[in-house]
């Protein structure tokens, strides 16, 4: 949100006011052109998203097998007695 209030050149605190539900109190109008400024950072974040997975698709390496545990039935994981449900 606050790549949206920066593009929009308001508050983040009117930006969420602005979504609140109409007959809160605190409800406040959006901006003028709040859509053309949604569009703007989506595009932005789209490209930088698309510019990591890329990155990330780059420098993975192959995906090892893994193989099936050899854990015996009843024995007690390494969270212990924290980790049990109660």
């Amino acid at each position: 949100m606050e790549d949206l209030a920066i593009e929009m050149r308001v508050s983040r605190g009117l930006l969420a006011q602005s979504r609140l539900h109409p007959t809160n109190p605190q409800h406040r109008n959006p901006p003028e052109g709040w859509e053309a400024a949604v569009v703007k950072v989506a595009r932005r974040r789209a490209i930088a998203l698309e510019r990591l997975a890329e990155k990330l698709d780059a420098g993975a390496k192959p995906a090892k097998k893994r193989r099936a545990s050899a854990r015996k039935p009843g024995r007690k994981t390494a969270r212990g007695r924290r980790g049990r449900r109660s």
